[in-house]
This record gives structure tokens, C-alpha cells and sequence, in this order.
């Protein structure tokens, strides 16, 4: 009788990678509470990301909601803040010709609606 031969686990490899503090511990929260690390979350992320050719969600340039100040907590302003911060240092910002422009497209857009 041929014995069927189990081939080794590959074993892993570490990498390294850098996260703002605030934004790792609430990714380790948000995992653990769906019974994984955030170790396996990355590797589900990179595992999808295989399967469908690309990142595993919609990816655009579109801008957020403006947030509504009034209503915002200190905790709120704080997370409003860090999210202009790594917009910032990952380069996903434009020139103030080109924000200009955007709002004043708004803006006409706005106008012809209301009439």
C-alpha cells in the first residue's frame, strides 16, 4: 500500500511594518473581538487580495463626508485630525488650485439644483 506523504507547512517569515499606535491597538480590538490577531486579519487581507487581483474593496478618489463640527466629540475631532494627519503623510491630498476648484464645482452644482 502506497503511504500518502504530508508535505511540510511553509514555515512563516516575519515583516515588519510600521502603524500609528492609536490606529495598531484599535485594529488588535477590533480583530480580537472577532476571535482573530491582527496578524491573521493581515493575512486574510493579503489572501483576498490574491483571490480578487487587487485590494479586496472599492479604492477611489472620492472625498469623505464633511464631518458636521457641532455634532463632534473631543474623540471625534481627535480622529478627524489623525485621519487628515495619514492622509497627509501618504501623499492622498491636493493642491489648493485643484481643492478650489473641486468646491467651486460644488458650489455651481449647489446652485443649479436649488433653482
Amino acid at each position: 500500500m502506497a503511504r500518502i506523504m504530508e508535505r511540510p507547512a511553509k514555515a512563516g517569515i516575519n515583516y515588519s511594518l510600521r502603524l500609528n499606535s492609536d490606529i495598531k491597538t484599535q485594529s488588535e480590538n477590533l480583530y480580537r473581538s472577532l476571535g482573530m490577531s491582527l496578524s491573521t486579519a493581515i493575512q486574510v487581507f493579503l489572501k483576498k487580495s490574491l483571490l480578487v487581483g487587487g485590494f479586496p474593496f472599492e479604492v477611489r478618489h472620492s472625498p469623505p463626508p464633511i464631518p458636521d463640527m457641532a455634532a463632534m466629540t473631543g474623540e471625534d475631532f481627535d480622529r478627524e485630525l489623525e485621519r487628515g494627519w495619514i492622509s497627509m503623510e501618504t501623499g492622498n491630498v491636493i493642491d489648493a488650485k485643484e481643492a478650489r476648484s473641486r468646491l467651486m464645482g460644488e458650489i455651481a452644482s449647489w446652485h443649479s439644483t436649488s433653482n
